[in-house]
């Protein structure tokens, strides 16, 4: 009796389980998967930008592949850059805690009056990731969402 009992419970949490999962992906349909920082490729030229509040640009390298530049202010350039870069990104993944990988070459350093003394780059992007897990901003409905992809509503 007790066995029977037993077997019923976790094949229906196994059920759960996978309906749960299959909701996920029919309802928050992935659009682009995250990728983590141990699985970076070295054989392209990357930095890893968070987002700072600052006057001038939105964007500050926290890791680069060679090593160079890491604290300062960046801006961001490439073709097509606009169409997703800091445009695509919406306010409940672009601010907080996630960082982005992008992929290119940086082009001069430059100095700007709006920093005066201080020095940014510039960087030629090619391509982009987010870093998993990806933290979004509003509380509640965070727990139904995907952590390892970004999503439709995420990207509109």
């Amino acid at each position: 009796m007790k066995k029977t009992f037993l077997k019923r419970i976790v094949l229906s949490l196994c059920i759960i389980i996978v309906l749960y999962a299959l909701a996920e992906v029919i309802i928050y349909k992935p659009v682009k998967l995250c990728t983590f920082g141990f699985l970076l490729n070295n054989s392209r030229q990357y930095i890893v930008c968070e987002y700072a509040e600052v006057t001038g640009f939105y964007w500050r390298i926290t890791e680069s592949s060679d090593g160079t530049n890491v604290g300062k202010y960046v801006r961001l350039e490439g073709s097509g850059f606009e169409n997703y870069g800091i445009n695509i990104l919406r306010d409940n993944i672009y601010y907080g805690h996630n960082k982005f990988v992008y992929y290119g070459s940086f082009k001069e350093n430059s100095f700007d009056e709006v920093f005066g003394e201080e020095d940014y780059v510039t960087f030629y992007v090619e391509a982009w990731d987010i870093l998993g897990p990806i933290i979004r901003l509003d509380c509640l409905p965070n727990v139904f969402k995907p952590l390892f992809y970004l999503y439709d509503d995420d990207l509109a």
